[in-house]
């Protein structure tokens, strides 16, 4: 009996699908506000042929270090740090890249 129930969770995981071969981009940097009032930053991802078209968004405030997952296909991307509505910093990624994309200091 222990057998059988062996082989069908064996079966049955089997046939789970997986997520594999999916690529990161890393983008990681830090965000200063010289004027000392709130602000709202966003780490925005898009691709480089519908930039106007986010993928994906994260609220990212001081030091940042945020994964996107992307296709493992080679693609090209454009990252942006967007503070109070404007554009504070941009970034165009070619993918798959060597290392993290690295937005340094931005001082608003």
């Amino acid at each position: 009996m222990r057998f059988l129930l062996t082989v069908f969770v064996l079966t049955l995981t089997s046939c789970l699908p997986t997520v594999s071969g999916d690529g990161i981009i890393q983008a990681r940097g830090e965000v200063h506000n010289r004027v000392g009032a709130p602000i709202g930053c966003f780490l925005q991802l898009a691709s480089a042929d519908a930039p106007g078209r986010l993928l994906e968004s994260k609220e990212v405030a001081g030091r940042f270090n945020e994964n996107f997952m992307v296709p493992p296909t080679s693609a090209t991307y454009v990252i942006k740090v967007t503070c109070n509505g404007g554009v504070a910093a941009e970034r165009i990624v070619a993918r798959p890249t060597a290392g993290p994309v690295d937005f340094g200091e931005i001082a608003l």
